[in-house]
């Protein structure tokens, strides 16, 4: 197959677990592969420059500021460009459906971006139900020159200055690393979000609030208008609750066995209530200082 015009950009870090079968699953597949390190020190660059010489290193503050580099710093050839994480992979049929869609917009432009599906697997077995039904949740695919990466509590958020799209092939999301891995970072994920919340009881100005009615992408403009107006205002320990609830009993994720249980246990409910137990230690600190 011809390559597509197309660059790749993979953001790493201690990534030996999972970044060969990533670069393995697009290296003859996009006409370019990027990997903005920020200095690992495993064997993620050694296996990385096997399949690619365009590394470059960063020091890490957040996702969204890692992407906002690579996007102001890189040497990009082409004008569309996929923001690809080192646990995911391409499939066959996700390579043909992005090459079909490149072609397309080059000769005939209409989308500035689309939204990619994601097959999700968590400790061995596959995350079907729950809040991985239908989800559709990243603007990964983008044509750069009409692409803004914004931030809320370190995590970014991709829009496009024209209408978005979605894509119907599904790509990878598997994560090799241990299980303890994957709760220290929602660990540290969890402070970040912490910081934001108690940062807008405090008057802070949210994300959303920036947001035009008129954006091209409806879904990014209300799903940021209810975190910010409802979701953000519920009672501490409402949030886990409700979306353990929603997540593993209405969106049927319990028929993902122990692994929809275990994924609905720790990302709906643990992490969630992490972030009230975080954010409510600030505030009696706040008011004990008062």
């Amino acid at each position: 197959m011809e390559k597509v015009p197309l660059s790749i950009i993979i953001l790493t870090y201690n990534e030996e677990a999972n970044i060969q079968a990533c670069l393995e699953s697009v290296h003859d597949f996009a006409t370019e592969i990027f990997i903005v390190d920020s200095y690992s020190t495993d064997r993620t660059l050694e296996i990385a420059g096997q399949y690619t010489q365009k590394i470059y290193q960063n020091p890490w503050t957040h996702y969204a500021g890692q992407r906002q580099w690579a996007l102001a710093n890189l040497p990009l050839g082409n004008d569309w460009i996929f923001f690809l994480d080192a646990d995911e992979r391409f499939t066959p049929a996700f390579e043909r459906e992005v090459s079909e869609i490149i072609r397309r917009e080059i000769r005939n432009p209409r989308f500035g971006g689309y939204y990619v599906p994601r097959r999700f697997f968590f400790l061995k077995g596959e995350i079907k139900w729950g809040g991985c039904k239908g989800s559709c949740k990243e603007l990964r695919l983008c044509n750069r020159h009409n692409l803004t990466i914004g931030e809320r509590a370190g995590h970014e958020i991709y829009m496009s200055d024209l209408e978005v799209d979605r894509l119907t092939e599904p790509m990878i999301h598997e994560d090799h690393k241990p299980l303890t891995e994957w709760i220290a970072r929602h660990n540290r994920y969890s402070s970040f979000n912490a910081e934001y919340l108690w940062a807008l009881s405090k008057g802070k100005e949210n994300f959303s609030t920036g947001l035009n009615r008129d954006i091209h992408d409806r879904w990014l403009y209300w799903k940021e208008k209810f975190r910010e107006h409802i979701w953000h205002k519920l009672p501490i320990g409402f949030r886990p609750t409700t979306l353990f609830m929603v997540n593993y009993f209405f969106r049927l994720g319990f028929l993902d066995g122990m692994p929809g249980f275990l994924y609905a246990f720790f990302r709906d409910f643990w992490y969630h209530l992490l972030i009230d137990a975080k954010y409510y230690a600030l505030k009696k600190n706040d008011q004990e200082m008062q």
